[in-house]
């Protein structure tokens, strides 16, 4: 006896993936659940019917074993999809997708980066001999740079290289001791290092109102363009999220409270998002 087929309670979004191309979709879901599958198939659809080229279609991984198996992958499907087509001009198609998948931009977001800059190297200023540095050497290009760096500082430490010498070993977590004054030193490289294309800053604090109505509060942030709702430690988006001061803190306040995260977007924008939100919230109080 044969088992009836089970429709997947996502079916409807599945099916918007593969043919809905006309609309720009965005899909978030775990692991294992066939993001990839759909993936293909709009792919596919967008190629048997002569909406894109092959050459025209961006798909990006986080690693190159992903792209490579995503790169096969899309030929096997279109071998198989090729086969069973009957129509001559899906058939075309196909066929001039096969013929040219090796032009298809199937690749890590350095690897797409890197074809860009290739195709632009006057523009973008830069050789276009130029080589994208795997993990393992811009770890031991870094390593040998801070060797270099540290060992010049050590001949006439400035002030800020010797307090950090001077501070003792601290550990995080209680267990780890490899948090020695070097340590730190090459964290925080590494970090300005990862950082050194931000040219702006972000901050966290908090603010306590005056006594006023929940109501009030939900209409200054309800309104707010530039921030959204949430919490972050550090991030380019502005938030802010309402709140009130714990009992167990020392200062009895009695205004509720705001946390705001201030991000990389314009400040008079932010600055203008926040005035229009404060007369919202006197308006409604």
């Amino acid at each position: 006896m044969s088992r009836p087929a089970t429709t997947l309670s996502d079916h409807d979004d599945r099916q918007l993936i593969r043919e809905g191309l006309d609309e720009t979709v965005i899909v978030e879901a775990a692991a294992g659940t066939g993001k990839t599958t759909e993936l293909v198939w709009r792919m596919l659809n967008v190629l048997a019917s002569g909406r894109a080229a092959i050459e025209q279609v961006v798909a990006v991984t986080f690693t190159e074993k992903a792209a490579g198996e995503l790169k096969l992958r899309i030929r096997k499907e279109l071998e198989s999809l090729r086969l069973r087509s009957t129509d001559a001009a899906i058939l075309q198609n196909l066929t001039g997708a096969i013929q040219r998948l090796e032009e298809a931009h199937v690749s890590t977001i350095h690897g797409f980066c890197a074809d860009l800059l290739r195709e632009r190297p006057v523009e973008a200023g830069i050789d276009p001999l130029f080589d994208v540095l795997t993990q393992l050497r811009a770890d031991r290009l870094f390593d040998e740079a801070f060797r270099g760096w540290l060992h010049r500082q050590l001949e006439s430490p400035p002030e800020g290289v010797r307090r950090a010498l001077r501070r003792s070993v601290w550990s995080r977590d209680g267990r780890d001791t490899d948090d020695g004054p070097i340590d730190r030193l090459r964290r925080a490289a590494r970090e300005l290092a990862e950082w050194r294309d931000f040219t702006g800053a972000c901050g966290l604090f908090s603010v306590v109102l005056k006594p006023v109505s929940n109501t009030a509060v939900a209409a200054m942030c309800d309104g707010l363009e530039h921030f959204g709702l949430g919490y972050s430690w550090g991030g380019f988006e502005s938030l802010v999220v309402p709140g009130q001061m714990p009992r167990s803190f020392p200062p009895k306040l009695e205004g509720p409270m705001l946390r705001l995260h201030i991000g990389l977007e314009d400040v008079e924008d932010l600055k203008a998002d926040l005035t229009r939100g404060f007369e919202r919230l006197h308006q409604a109080s």
